[in-house]
């Protein structure tokens, strides 16, 4: 993680992305047979030598949100395929975004029509 990424870490927790993307990480590891209780995110610092910076936040898996998140991935991949589909960033409109997507290829602040892009929340 850059300086601020870091920073925010560790004074907010990680975010709901990193959160979930943890715990279905956790139940990809309980699908390949394995016990898992905790899930855990480390935010490592991108620059400097030393790990002294480093992070960690341990949460309780929950296998719950990782099939929620699953099952909202083939929502939207349904949504897209599906012939009614809106043209441009239709089928995006129906399902909310992250506060945390400014690194996204499809984010595009100006575009509140989501015509060729998502602004985000």
């Amino acid at each position: 993680m850059g300086a601020y990424s870091l920073k925010k870490f560790k004074l907010e927790g990680p975010s709901q992305t990193y959160k979930v993307q943890a715990q279905v990480y956790g139940y990809g590891a309980e699908k390949g047979g394995e016990k898992v209780k905790e899930v855990a995110i480390v935010g490592l610092p991108r620059a400097g030598g030393s790990l002294d910076e480093m992070w960690v936040r341990i949460l309780k898996y929950d296998r719950k949100v990782a099939i929620a998140a699953l099952d909202r991935v083939e929502r939207i991949a349904a949504e897209i395929a599906h012939p009614a589909t809106v043209p441009g960033m239709g089928a995006a409109r129906r399902f909310e975004t992250a506060d945390d997507c400014r690194y996204c290829p499809f984010s595009l602040k100006n575009d509140k029509e989501m015509m060729r892009g998502c602004p985000g929340s």
